[in-house]
């Protein structure tokens, strides 16, 4: 059976198209002898070095918030900056650099490390610009090694080889007390093993990243705090600058451009197979969650999953199958029908008005199906992704930046680390719900172009489905202002061009939630609504009204704020959030949206507030034949009643009447110490038994 996807004619006119190729560039060879032809390397300069470095061209004005920015980094050396893609980054280390050599040190050693190999040869090709002799600047990554060291004063590193020849090279070459160290899209050095890129103790550092924060593990920790807390953080020092997308285009560095957000539907079979997966999820995540928020674990929820299994403790074997449910409900999603019937819609519309377009995906196996049917549809396509060859790979990239493919179709190997100044066409097909791709997608896109060309960035996501989620993930008005977003939801249309299906909304299909670290409370009242998300532990109002966490810790409030929960929500629940906040679901009738209510600003549940349960034994009170008891609970199957001494039982039970007509509250428990000592937990105290008892005795 012949092969569908490339067959002997596919073959044979590849390889005559290659050699009409090389038969080309023959032609096109100048000069009587070529240096490979008489031994001389063609590329060799001398290896003077200029005094006075010019890493950037001189006439070349620096952008307002580089100037800035340049003072804040100098006055310490060290330092992040948190800059937009297409911001200028580049340029700034480059200026901060030339500052250094032609100033306070001028004996500088350049360390650049990139994610990627065609990040590397972009650094590159920028340095060739400069004063700096090409012999003196050496590439490590990609098959390529520095020269001796000796003659090496730039060094421009892909972050994979450097975490493992950096520190190494720089103390043979004696560069820490000269040397200045420029990490790009630093957030992906947080990695332990890429972070044995400081053991190089580089004198001067420089973070350069549009999004460099990482989830701390602490969500209470404002994310600045949490970088500044890190292994890059320190290694690097805190986010001293920010420049945001919106400000990089209020400030005319980027192309004017719309973002178009299309929510697409289902099928019938898909939105049946979509229930039942989140159906089968919802009801693991009930279980889970309650061993969750036992753990007090400051780990999101899906991480905390991820840990159960590496740990394989009782949860693992739960937590394995909730992860394998909630991948197969994302594979459903990343393959609806209408990604990719929009998505070729797309593509052939702009074709045929020679726009460029790049479409991101998730799915590397996605892509590949979507490149199959954009090329039978005749489409100028060409395909990215790292399970291409690294030749193949960069024809492709090359291809498309001459204009001979007006399309590429990527993963997210094009996120980070290229430059496509000529593209005004973007789809994200599917996003993982992460910022920072999404950001960076963006940028690719909004590198203003030579002929004043506007761009277009389509988001694809699933309507009324967990696809929404990103749009509460982000703040997508405040990061690039509000008229750029445009809200679409599109129904399938036979024969008709795929904008016929599109009908405009008003807004996103969910509001965004910043994290309770980010929400200041000083000018909240009381019953006010909470701006944030309602992230946290679950809390609850026991009948002694006393404010527990699932685990029975009791959370220390004043009395008014219980009665406060207890008015607003009929099932004495309220929240904690990460960052401390006390807020409390408003019981709503009819309305879709939770709404939630700030109350106070509380402590952690500390140990020593801990119930009893966890330091002695809880005792039940129950009602029994219509006389109270005392039972002590070991599980649900197996209960036990005190059985004596009577006069203790009787001194007990009078006294939790006592107690309960004075506070006006209903005592459900006993707390013992096993020995002599008995109290309730009412109110958030706790009450001693005035006397010493003798100690219950239970049945075996």
């Amino acid at each position: 059976m012949p092969n569908e996807l490339f067959s002997e004619k596919d073959l044979l006119q590849l390889l005559q198209l290659q050699t009409r190729r090389i038969m080309a560039e023959k032609r096109t060879r100048t000069g009587p002898l070529l240096a490979e032809d008489t031994g001389i390397d063609a590329g060799a300069t001398e290896a003077g070095l200029p005094a006075r470095w010019r890493l950037i061209p001189e006439e070349t004005e620096l952008h307002q918030w580089q100037r800035e920015c340049l003072p804040l980094w100098l006055s310490s050396g060290r330092g992040t900056i948190k800059v937009a893609t297409g911001g200028g980054k580049t340029l700034f280390a480059l200026a901060a650099a030339q500052h250094l050599q032609n100033g306070n040190e001028s004996d500088l050693r350049l360390a650049i490390v990139v994610p990627t190999i065609p990040l590397m040869f972009q650094w590159y090709d920028e340095l060739k610009q400069s004063n700096i002799p090409e012999s003196a600047i050496g590439l490590m990554g990609g098959g390529e090694e520095p020269s001796a060291p000796d003659g090496i004063r730039v060094l421009i590193c892909v972050l994979n080889s450097a975490r493992d020849r950096l520190p190494a090279f720089a103390s043979q070459a004696g560069w820490p007390e000269h040397m200045m160290l420029v990490v790009d899209e630093c957030h992906r050095a947080n990695a332990t093993q890429a972070s044995r890129i400081f053991d190089c103790r580089p004198r001067y550092t420089l973070g350069l990243s549009a999004t460099p924060e990482q989830d701390s593990g602490d969500q209470g920790i404002p994310s600045n705090d949490a970088y500044e807390a890190s292994t890059v953080g320190h290694g690097l020092g805190p986010i001293i600058f920010e420049f945001s997308l919106r400000q990089s285009l209020e400030a005319g560095l980027l192309t004017p451009f719309e973002v178009w957000h299309v929510g697409l539907p289902l099928t019938m079979t898909e939105a049946a197979q979509y229930e039942r997966l989140s159906s089968e999820i919802s009801e693991l995540r009930k279980a889970l969650q309650v061993t969750y928020r036992r753990s007090r674990s400051s780990q999101d929820f899906l991480a905390w999953c991820q840990s159960q299994i590496s740990r394989g403790g009782n949860a693992a074997a739960e937590a394995e199958r909730f992860i394998g449910l909630a991948n197969r409900r994302k594979r459903l999603l990343y393959q609806a029908e209408a990604r990719s019937k929009v998505a070729l819609g797309v593509l052939a519309e702009a074709n045929a008005s020679e726009h460029r377009a790049i479409v991101f995906h998730e799915s590397v196996a996605e892509i590949d199906q979507l490149f199959l049917s954009a090329s039978d549809l005749g489409l100028p396509v060409v395909l990215e992704h790292s399970q291409l060859p690294s030749s193949l790979r960069d024809e492709n990239i090359e291809a498309f930046r001459r204009g001979v493919a007006r399309v590429i179709i990527s993963a997210k190997s094009l996120v980070e680390g290229f430059n496509v100044p000529t593209a005004d066409l973007g789809i994200i097909m599917a996003s993982s719900g992460s910022v920072r791709q999404r950001v960076q997608s963006l940028g690719r896109m909004l590198r203003r172009k030579a002929d004043q060309r506007g761009a277009r960035i389509i988001v694809l996501y699933v309507r009324d489905t967990e696809d929404e989620a990103i749009y509460e993930k982000a703040d997508w008005e405040g990061v690039i202002g509000a008229e750029r977003n445009r809200y679409f939801q599109w129904q399938p249309v036979t024969d008709r061009p795929w904008s016929e299906g599109l009908e405009e909304i008003s807004k996103a299909p969910r509001a965004y939630k910043p994290p309770s670290s980010e929400i200041d409370v000083n000018g909240l009242q009381p019953g006010d609504p909470y701006p944030g998300k309602p992230d946290g532990m679950y809390l609850k109002v026991d009948q002694s009204d006393n404010l527990r966490t699932e685990d029975g810790a009791i959370v220390a409030v004043p009395q008014a704020v219980v009665q406060e929960i207890l008015l607003r929500n009929s099932f004495r629940r309220a929240h904690r959030t990460w960052a401390g906040h006390l807020i409390v679901r408003v019981d709503a009738q009819g309305s879709t949206e939770p709404d939630w209510r700030f109350l106070a600003v509380v402590d952690p549940p500390m140990e020593e507030e801990r119930s009893s349960a966890e330091k002695g034994v809880r005792l039940r009170i129950r009602r029994v034949a219509g006389r109270q008891v005392l039972a002590l609970e070991e599980d649900r199957l197996k209960v036990r009643f005190a059985q004596g001494p009577v006069e203790v039982l009787a001194l007990l039970l009078n006294w939790v009447v006592s107690v309960e007509r004075e506070k006006g509250v209903l005592a459900m428990h006993i707390f013992w110490d096993r020995g002599n000592n008995y109290w309730l937990e009412v109110q958030g105290e706790r009450l001693q038994y005035k006397d010493s008892l003798p100690p219950l005795e239970f049945p075996p």
